[in-house]
């Protein structure tokens, strides 16, 4: 489990993360979680009739795609960085 989630252990549906906490933790805008949790296919749950909030899975499922999304992000700009050097 990701260390930044491990405050919320054990992960369960019943422990809710806010868009701005996890903005916070993953250094991300809204808008750029937003397009990760179209990717992964990921909804806000519904808590006291509010939307905005994140099971604790589902925020972990975002972090993992936003780490991933880095790396690949990375490794194209070295391999951009290489073929323009040539």
């Amino acid at each position: 489990m990701d260390q930044n989630f491990q405050q919320f252990a054990p992960a369960d549906d019943m422990q809710f993360l806010s868009m701005g906490g996890l903005c916070g933790m993953l250094g991300l805008l809204p808008a750029q979680i937003c397009v990760v949790m179209q990717e992964t296919g990921i909804k806000f749950a519904m808590v006291l009739n509010t939307v905005g909030y994140f099971t604790v899975k589902d925020a972990e499922t975002i972090a993992n795609r936003c780490s991933s999304l880095k790396k690949e992000l990375a490794d194209a700009a070295a391999k951009f960085e290489a073929a323009t050097q040539n």
